[in-house]
């Protein structure tokens, strides 16, 4: 009887760690998974570097444009003032985005020369929309009349808007430049609005 017993207990425990085992095992492959998915290769981890700051920028610039078109739809005593104030705050998020794309070091890919034109040239684009956004400021301080202020203001908005369209360029033109930057642009979130299609 105590030999059956011992028996029983002893086929239990066996049961038992095997279970116990099994749990253990799964956990360390859920564990090895999970962080093999959060892990970021060093070109996505760039392509992140050059996206989220561009979709800052851009972010900024079409809330100041909203609120532009706003006072001057809606215009009153303050709408210079108002428009005067955005053009400041797109000028000062212009240069964030000209000071980050300077300090982004060099593209991880067999063919960096490339990334880095496309990255320069891009740079000179918003060096000249900040010219003009600044120019555009300092008119704006000094005017308060509603009809010039709509005029310096197209000017800039023309330039802005060219901007948004080569920084949209520029980003489809970074994954053309090799294979492993391309999915370092496909496989960072950030780039997931300014991507070109497949």
């Amino acid at each position: 009887m105590r030999r059956r017993s011992r028996a029983v207990l002893a086929s239990g425990a066996m049961r038992t760690w095997k279970w116990l085992a099994g749990l253990s095992a799964i956990a360390v492959l859920a564990v090895a998974a999970a962080g093999c998915g959060n892990s970021e290769s060093p070109q996505e981890k760039w392509a992140n570097s050059i996206c989220g700051p561009i979709m800052d920028w851009k972010g900024d610039v079409t809330n100041a444009a909203d609120n532009v078109r706003s006072a001057i739809k809606n215009p009153s005593s303050e709408s210079v003032q108002t428009i005067t104030t955005e053009v400041d705050n797109a000028v000062q998020s212009t240069q964030t985005l000209e000071n980050n794309l300077k300090s982004v070091g060099r593209p991880p890919t067999d063919n960096p020369e490339s990334a880095e034109d496309i990255i320069t040239g891009l740079r000179s684009s918003l060096q000249k929309s900040l010219n003009t956004a600044k120019s555009g400021a300092q008119n704006l301080q000094s005017s308060s009349n509603l009809n010039d202020v709509v005029t310096t203001i197209t000017e800039v908005g023309s330039q802005l808007s060219g901007t948004v369209a080569q920084v949209q360029s520029a980003v489809t033109s970074l994954q053309q430049t090799s294979s492993e930057l391309k999915k370092g642009i496909d496989d960072a979130d950030s780039c997931k609005d300014l991507r070109g299609n497949d």
